[in-house]
């Protein structure tokens, strides 16, 4: 089974690398680009007479 796993690439790096961008880095990446909608949605807010 070990060959199979060094021949498909789907072994545990596999696994951690997937883990690693779908739960830690994806989730950021999510939350930066609605930080930055939201801060440019004030900032026009802002600019808009009252």
């Amino acid at each position: 089974m070990a060959e199979l796993d060094q021949v498909d690439g789907d072994g545990p790096e596999f696994a951690w690398r997937f883990y690693l961008e779908e739960m830690i880095l994806a989730p950021r990446r999510r939350g930066a680009a609605a930080l930055a909608a939201s801060a440019s949605d004030w900032h026009s807010a802002r600019a808009r007479p009252c």
